[in-house]
């Protein structure tokens, strides 16, 4: 998926809890019967892997080594 074509829930959940973050790159899933962007964020020099709702909610932050 685009970054651009993100939901804005999602790119509105991420910049708020990555205010300077740079999204680098995107991709719809479907777990469990429900869908979850999981969006590559670079912020502050380091890089996170987040799982988003399309609704905005965060289920998940791992960070890259």
């Amino acid at each position: 998926v685009p970054v651009k074509q993100l939901p804005s829930a999602v790119t509105a959940a991420i910049k708020n809890r990555f205010p300077k973050a740079e999204l680098l790159m995107a991709e719809r899933d479907v777990d469990n019967g429900r869908v979850v962007y999981e969006v590559i964020v670079r912020s502050n020099g380091q890089i996170f892997d987040v799982d988003v709702t399309p609704n905005g909610r965060i289920l998940k932050i791992d960070r890259e080594d």
